[in-house]
């Protein structure tokens, strides 16, 4: 899910920055600063560019912060995973060192 996640955002990164062109559904005309009605009429038109970022949070838009934290999330939760299996498997040797059977089928 946060691979996914991360790869749309990096879609919707490269449309912002100019790397990937935009779909020819995307389009908009309104000034820099646009009113509350401005902004009600061209979502009911669906006519804002996918390209304009609107706000940015220490130069990053939201597209960016949502790749960067998805891909941050896809990899902790593989890594966990990763670190889990491998407590598992050092379990379940000790356990038959020391004679006990760890199959849960038996």
């Amino acid at each position: 899910m946060f691979l996914s996640g991360s790869i749309i955002a990096l879609y919707h990164t490269g449309i912002e920055r100019g790397v990937i062109e935009e779909p020819s559904s995307c389009s908009a005309n309104f000034s820099e600063n646009p009113s509350i009605e401005m902004l009600k009429r061209s979502i009911q038109e669906n006519n804002i560019l996918c390209k304009d970022v609107k706000m940015r949070i220490v130069g990053l838009s939201m597209a960016e912060i949502n790749a960067i934290l998805s891909f941050a999330m896809f990899m902790y939760i593989l890594l966990s995973v990763r670190k889990m299996e491998n407590k598992a498997v050092k379990l379940k040797e000790s356990l038959e060192r020391m004679g006990i059977n760890s199959d849960p089928m038996i």
